[in-house]
């Protein structure tokens, strides 16, 4: 008869002080063990006349149960009992108990926004092509990962309509279907406190998002354009305000405070949580950007864009408009809002021949250390930069 007890290993100890616990089936005198998730610390256990047993009765009743669970497995095993060896029997028991990693995605699927959910479903969708609707959590090792990269990247079936058929180029940032299985994974883990695997760690390209920077020539071609709709010519000013502040982001532009002693100030809000100084920039605002803005004066804000329209809203008319105008002006790759600060930058280093740390300096990017905080920043390198920039396009007085 079969026989289940619950063991510590006293001899396997970690380097955090718990020791492992698993499910010793011992069958025709013959032992296996069912590893499980928990662990115990030396408070949990009884040492005294020599024992060293599991006395938590938490994880004692959690065992317990799921012992009862290996029993009524028994007597629904596909073949005799004594056809399994003590291993086989507990490789075929332990089966009840594995947890879905396809429900664990689910319930890190619930807590995500709409946009991020659909991206969620592909990422099911693609796991299901490769291994089926059944997959089990302790299944997520180096290899499994590995081999799931390798199947994004290549050439695989699509399921259509009509159909299946081959796709003919793979996924490009397999990383980022990477990560939604391991924050499911690491979510499991927060909840289940007894859980102790680690999401293993698998070397991956690092990505690198498409240059989004107009040539010298595009950007004077796009700068004398003339729209003949007004939501373009929106969508067109907005561009160049954003490429005579130093590539601001649309976020920031958006809620601008009015301008002091001409010049704009503002915290950028991408980084802002990681510099010391809170991400603050001054830039001081030339002549040709201050034409555009007095056409979009606001009450609020230094323009009314926010007075008549959401953020989100206004960012996709915005980027739409500007799709189309990158089209009728023959550009390429779709033109959007975020080549304003590309192609400043790509300028002033190509163009203007800046180094790569003052341009950085310019866009505020967040590599800021506790020394910065104590250097008073001088805004006006980065004005004669913008002046240098500007004056590619047009001749300021």
């Amino acid at each position: 008869m079969a026989t289940f007890k619950i063991c510590v290993f006293r001899h396997q100890q970690r380097r955090d002080g718990k020791f492992p616990i698993s499910i010793r089936v011992t069958w025709r005198r013959q032992s296996a063990y069912i590893r499980t998730e928990f662990y115990a610390v030396i408070a949990q256990i009884n040492q005294r006349k020599g024992r060293f047993e599991l006395k938590d009765t938490y994880i004692l009743n959690k065992l317990n149960e799921r012992i009862l669970e290996y029993e009524k497995r028994k007597l629904e095993l596909t073949q005799p009992i004594e056809n399994y060896t003590a291993k086989q029997l507990a490789e075929e028991l332990q089966r009840v108990n594995r947890i879905d990693l396809y429900e664990i995605i689910d319930t890190y699927r619930q807590r995500c926004k709409p946009g991020r959910k659909q991206f969620i479903d592909l990422v099911v969708r693609t796991l299901k092509e490769m291994k089926g609707n059944q997959l089990y959590i302790d299944e997520v090792n180096h290899q499994l990962i590995e081999n799931y990269i390798a199947y994004l990247e290549s050439p695989r079936p699509i399921s259509t309509g009509q159909g299946t058929i081959r796709s003919n180029a793979g996924v490009r940032y397999p990383q980022k279907y990477v990560g939604v299985i391991q924050a499911a994974f690491n979510l499991y883990k927060r909840d289940h406190l007894n859980f102790s695997a680690n999401f293993p760690k698998v070397e991956m390209k690092k990505e690198i998002p498409p240059h989004k920077a107009l040539t010298l020539e595009e950007v004077r071609k796009l700068y004398y354009y003339t729209p003949t709709k007004k939501n373009e010519q929106i969508a067109k000013d907005v561009f160049f305000i954003s490429f005579f502040l130093v590539g601001i982001n649309l976020v920031d532009l958006f809620t601008l405070p009015p301008l002091k002693g001409g010049k704009v100030g503002y915290c950028r809000s991408k980084t802002r949580e990681k510099r010391v100084d809170n991400a603050y920039i001054e830039i001081k605002v030339s002549e040709v950007a201050q034409f555009i803005i007095e056409q979009y004066r606001g009450k609020k804000y230094l323009l009314n864009f926010a007075d008549v329209s959401s953020l989100k809203n206004f960012q996709q008319l915005v980027n739409k408009k500007l799709r189309k105008i990158g089209e009728e002006l023959g550009f390429e790759r779709p033109l959007s809002y975020y080549y304003a600060r590309h192609t400043w930058a790509t300028l002033a280093r190509n163009n203007c021949g800046y180094t790569k740390g003052d341009v950085a300096e310019a866009l505020n990017h967040s590599n800021s250390t506790i020394t910065d905080s104590y250097i008073v920043r001088d805004f006006s390198r980065i004005d004669k930069m913008n002046e240098d920039v500007t004056e590619l396009l047009v001749k300021l007085s």
